[in-house]
């Protein structure tokens, strides 16, 4: 660590006492810039019937935008309807965005199952199962791998094995399709990354399966749907993610990194948070999953109101809430910053230590259980504050201010 992230770590530490319990006490905190593509979405009818959001992210996953699920992709043996899988992977190329496209569902031509419950209803059927012909598998991986040649580097097996909807098939059976599907993908581009394929936040046992059956050979990245219990905060988010990294370390694949392919907080419907509660929910998790080592945070999701705990959009799907401008927020500070340090003062009060893109020292301040008076150490030299939901100004008393539920940021001279 150079003398500016040692100074600013100092600073970090001068602004608790000691003894204080420290809830961010050994966060595998990353090194690295935070990429735009840790910032992922979930769309569902953005870019085909309703227009592309008004949104700040680095990266896409298919899972759940219509038209992109294998069964739609292949109708029949032998034809295809690239129409909307196209569609998005092409949108999202021409806004610098990174596409995951995550492989499945089954069509039922093709299902060992045809009659098998989809999650998506009746007229999915089949598509939990797993391909009574290896082949067809084989097949629907390299056509997508070849077609898409330059234009997607990261595919996902699967979406939530453990769950019956989604799959019904043996662990094996899974295994053997994520060998063949990097086997296909690497022969036509070894630069392509391949995910696991990504279990519920319910599916540690599934995922201990899988691992000790040998998936995580055949994988780059480690997919989980970091879903935290329905009434949780994102302050809580350590003990799940931890619980994920004890089961990797106990298979020796503590280097794979570990990407949140899909998850919100709350749960649709019974514990929806909108308005300044919610903005302060989504900025705080964003944040917070980076700190604790996840490398990519597919949010879910944007056209929806039903199946999300903090929407993004108003009744009409279209228009951007609070939470999604707080969603942009975060994106435009953390996007080329470093984390330098972070701890919680006493009462509770969150501080992260930022080095900005441009290099500007800067410290995110919040405080999870309501509002708090802070003190901003001197040798901050902080100038000035930027709400997560105003304009920046200038502050009135540089060396006090007052942490809430929605982050600031206070930024040096």
């Amino acid at each position: 660590m150079g003398s500016l992230g040692l100074a600013l770590l100092g600073g970090l530490i001068a602004c608790g006492g000691s003894s204080a319990p420290d809830a961010a006490a050994g966060l595998p905190i990353p090194s690295q810039p935070i990429p735009a593509t840790y910032f992922g979405m979930h769309l569902h009818h953005a870019g085909h019937t309703r227009p592309w959001p008004d949104l700040s992210f680095g990266a896409y996953r298919s899972h759940d935008s219509f038209g992109t699920r294998w069964a739609q992709v292949q109708p029949e043996r032998g034809r295809w309807d690239f129409t909307r899988l196209d569609q998005m992977i092409l949108m999202s190329r021409a806004r610098g965005i990174d596409v995951l496209v995550t492989l499945g569902h089954t069509p039922a031509w093709a299902a060992a199952r045809p009659q098998d419950r989809s999650a998506y209803g009746p007229y999915m059927a089949g598509g939990p199962s797993e391909p009574a012909q290896i082949d067809d598998w084989r097949l629907y991986v390299r056509t997508l791998g070849q077609r898409y040649k330059g234009l997607v580097q990261t595919y996902e097996v699967w979406n939530e094995p453990d769950a019956p909807g989604f799959w019904t098939g043996s662990i094996e059976k899974l295994i053997e399709m994520t060998q063949i599907a990097r086997y296909e993908l690497k022969k036509i581009d070894p630069s392509i990354t391949l995910v696991s394929p990504s279990p519920s936040g319910i599916g540690e046992a599934w995922f201990q399966k899988f691992l000790a059956a040998g998936g995580g050979r055949f994988v780059d990245v480690i997919g989980y749907h970091l879903y935290l219990p329905e009434l949780a905060q994102p302050e809580e988010a350590r003990a799940t993610i931890e619980r994920i990294r004890a089961l990797l370390r106990q298979h020796n694949l503590q280097h794979l990194p570990l990407w949140n392919t899909e998850s919100t907080v709350g749960r649709s419907p019974r514990t929806v948070y909108e308005g300044e509660k919610g903005a302060g929910i989504l900025a705080r998790a964003l944040v917070l999953y980076w700190l604790n080592g996840v490398e990519r945070f597919y949010w879910y999701s944007w056209d929806n109101r039903t199946h999300t705990g903090v929407p993004l959009v108003g009744e009409d799907m279209v228009t951007p809430n609070q939470a999604a401008q707080a969603y942009s927020r975060v994106y435009g500070w953390l996007v080329g910053a470093t984390v330098i340090g972070a701890r919680t003062e006493p009462g509770g009060t969150w501080v992260v230590g930022l080095k900005m893109a441009s290099g500007q020292r800067a410290w995110l301040v919040w405080n999870p259980s309501g509002r708090l008076a802070f003190s901003i150490p001197r040798k901050w030299q902080a100038r000035q504050v930027a709400p997560l939901l105003g304009d920046l100004r200038n502050l009135a008393n540089p060396t006090q201010t007052t942490a809430d539920e929605l982050p600031k940021l206070l930024l040096a001279d």
